[in-house]
């Protein structure tokens, strides 16, 4: 049992270390600010409902919800069909929130 535990956390660690490549360095260099894609994902999806957007926005929250929603996204889909991606890219997102919360740059 004392083993087990040992590679659980093992495991954990590299998922976490793994989440964190992702967000500081592969994602962030392939596609930009996470704030930025945030608004123009909440822009779309707004416009295909058919709302207008506001005329001020708050970037900062947007980006947050989105981040909350991508987390929920990812524990959704573990719930489906349990991968290690799910959980990597939902490290990822937490990651990515606490970042935004602690005005970080990301």
């Amino acid at each position: 049992m004392g083993n087990k535990r040992v590679k659980d956390k093992i495991q954990l660690k590299s998922i976490l270390l793994e989440a964190e490549e992702l967000v500081d360095t592969k994602r962030a260099a392939e596609y930009g600010s996470f704030t930025e894609i945030a608004y123009r994902t909440w822009a779309l999806y707004n416009t295909l409902c058919g709302r207008r957007l506001p005329s001020e926005v708050n970037a900062k929250e947007i980006a947050q919800n989105v981040a909350k929603f991508m987390i929920c996204f990812k524990l959704a889909r573990e719930g489906v069909r349990a991968k290690r991606d799910n959980r990597v890219d939902a490290c990822g997102y937490m990651k990515i929130l606490d970042s935004l919360i602690e005005e970080k740059e990301i």
